[in-house]
């Protein structure tokens, strides 16, 4: 067999020809190499920091949630149909008896529709309060008043039952009809409060 000696041109040829391939992809190394260089120089050094005293932020949370609260708080009392006097008598009445402002909110609606003139020949007032057991010259935060504090002791005397109680609010005694206290707390549900 003969073997094939390659002239000193076709070397040459061939040289160049590598070098024609290598070229490029050696000139795309050495750019990615020196952005990425470029990148690592332009990093900021950043020096690990000790703190000394930690930051407590326990007292800043307990703010913010405070200030929750008393937006949701002001929102709430903004759809309440009473005026301040009136507010400001539930919640102290409510606090005062232990009784939930928002089942205090459901015999208001049901007894008066929030009318401080509802009048009828057996009740009066925002709550609905009876004609021959209370005077009827009380103003409306009096009367709320005194209809949360009968409510609380109509709770009592029925050891919790608050369907019972809230028929013998209404009624003066428990009957076992539960329509009232059916509707009082379904429309107590919508003020969804204490």
């Amino acid at each position: 067999m003969e073997k094939k000696i390659l002239s000193q041109t076709d070397r040459l040829c061939l040289v160049a020809l590598a070098g024609c391939f290598l070229a490029p992809n050696l000139a795309v190394w050495a750019m990615d190499t020196a952005a990425i260089r470029a990148a690592e120089a332009d990093k900021p050094h950043v020096e690990a920091v000790t703190i000394a005293h930690p930051i407590d932020c326990a007292p800043l949370a307990e703010a913010i949630a405070a200030r929750k609260a008393e937006l949701e708080e002001e929102l709430f009392w903004q759809t309440v149909p009473l005026d301040a006097e009136c507010r400001a008598a539930l919640e102290e009445a409510c606090e005062e008896h232990g009784v939930p402002i928002c089942l205090v909110l459901g015999v208001i609606h049901e007894e008066s529709r929030f009318d401080t003139g509802a009048n009828n020949d057996i009740s009066y007032g925002l709550m609905g309060l009876n004609k021959k057991y209370y005077p009827a010259n009380l103003t409306p935060a009096e009367n709320i008043r005194a209809g949360v504090a009968h409510l609380a002791g109509q709770i009592e005397r029925y050891d919790g039952d608050i369907q019972a109680a809230l028929r013998a609010y209404n009624l003066g005694y428990d009957d076992g009809d539960r329509r009232y206290a059916r509707a009082v707390l379904d429309a107590s549900e919508k003020w969804g409060k204490g």
